[in-house]
């Protein structure tokens, strides 16, 4: 829930933090009960090196509690989502199964599916512990606020409502949708699976610039 340094902060992270706070109303407000608990966490300092993220999980991993989280989804900087960004192919089926749901009740939503993995971004904590983890795809940034990213004209001005409504939305669906489904068909990676996967998505080289790679081979 951070900006960086003097910048006002509304598109980064403003937009993406009220988003979970909104989520969070939503359950509340329809009294949605759901098979796995869902924690709505707003992270700071990860302007500063992801501090929040990183240690939400040393906290879990010292309790022995990283096995309990069974995905993570992150919202820096979301607007009006088309789709899915996930680490995990394997969830195509099951993500684009719901997003046909919610393009029936909204076509505005365009059931876009997106695989693969970045970095500097407060999941890639838990992404180097295996963990899944998902976001939103396809959306532009409101009212060309591109030009303004960590200055002091991030401001309130930029935020389109109803774009900042359709995160909510469709967020809160898919977010009780991965929460009550029966099984989640992929689960943490093992320490092999994930340098695998790293190298795949071409990680190794900026992980171990920042010092973050922790295999040698």
């Amino acid at each position: 829930m951070d900006s960086w340094d003097l910048a006002t902060g509304a598109i980064d992270n403003g937009i993406g933090s009220f988003a979970i706070m909104d989520m969070a109303r939503t359950f509340k407000t329809l009294k949605l009960k759901t098979k796995r608990t869902v924690e709505f966490v707003m992270f700071m300092g990860e302007e500063q090196g992801l501090l929040g993220s990183k240690a939400f999980v040393r906290d879990a991993k010292a309790k022995n509690e990283l096995g309990e989280i069974k995905y993570m989804l992150n919202y820096d900087m979301t607007n009006d989502p088309k789709g899915v960004t996930t680490s995990r192919k394997e969830m195509e089926d099951l993500i684009k199964g719901w997003g046909t749901q919610i393009a029936q009740i909204d076509t505005g939503y365009k059931n876009l599916f997106r695989a693969g993995a970045g970095l500097h971004s407060d999941h890639q904590p838990f992404m180097l512990e295996g963990i899944p983890t998902a976001g939103g795809t396809g959306g532009k940034l409101p009212n060309n606020s591109g030009p303004f990213y960590h200055s002091d004209g991030d401001g309130f001005h930029l935020v389109d409502e109803q774009e900042l409504k359709n995160t909510v939305r469709y967020s809160a669906m898919l977010t009780y949708a991965l929460a009550n489904t029966p099984v989640i068909p992929v689960g943490r990676q093992t320490e092999n699976e994930l340098k695998d996967f790293l190298k795949q998505n071409n990680l190794e080289l900026p992980l171990k610039i920042a010092g973050d790679w922790r295999w040698n081979d």
